[in-house]
């Protein structure tokens, strides 16, 4: 297992190879591989990527493009953090605070997030497809040109947030104005972020 640091940070990376696998007893995680669907044991470049981020305080951290997929961020302190590009795919965020967070072009597929605040974010061209987000606030959020397809948006806040012909919404227009969001017609916006 290989770990890196970098500040307060411990990033933990397991490499599989074939010959960790040759006598699947020997692992008790792994006794049972063959029940396992969608993991190839042959796969050497197979590489697990977990990060546990409870209770950190990353404000106005500098994490572009960075790969916190699969990843804790509970309790977390991330106000006004840059995360353009960045891939939070499969990622469970609870009662963190992510208000004014740079988001756009992230990954945040299959996120579930929960009782948090991302008030504020630009979520320009984010991928959000199938996410659970339940009691949470996006509120004044840019979600233009976002893919929300398939999104489960419990209880959640979306007053004055931004939308275009390219945002893909769990809703249609008409309920998005309901919930006070705001069409952008883009041919009168010219630098909105």
């Amino acid at each position: 297992m290989k770990k890196k640091s970098h500040g307060n940070l411990v990033f933990l990376e397991d490499h599989y190879s074939r010959n960790d696998f040759e006598d699947p007893s020997d692992y008790e995680l792994y006794n049972n591989y063959e029940d396992i669907d969608d993991f190839n044991l042959y796969d050497d470049d197979y590489i697990v990527q977990e990060l546990d981020l409870t209770g950190v305080n990353l404000h106005g951290a500098n994490l572009v493009k960075a790969d916190l997929s699969h990843s804790n961020i509970v309790a977390a302190e991330m106000r006004f953090s840059e995360l353009e590009g960045a891939n939070i795919s499969c990622s469970h965020v609870n009662m963190s605070d992510l208000y004014g967070s740079n988001l756009k072009n992230s990954n945040l597929e299959f996120i579930e997030i929960r009782n948090s605040d991302l008030s504020y974010c630009n979520l320009h061209g984010a991928n959000l497809e199938g996410a659970l987000i339940v009691n949470s606030d996006f509120s004044c959020t840019d979600l233009r040109g976002a893919n929300l397809y398939k999104v489960d948006a419990t209880e959640t806040k979306f007053q004055n947030a931004v939308f275009d012909e390219y945002s893909k919404l769990p809703f249609n227009k008409k309920k998005a104005e309901e919930l006070g969001m705001i069409f952008i017609n883009n041919d009168n916006m010219d630098n909105v972020s």
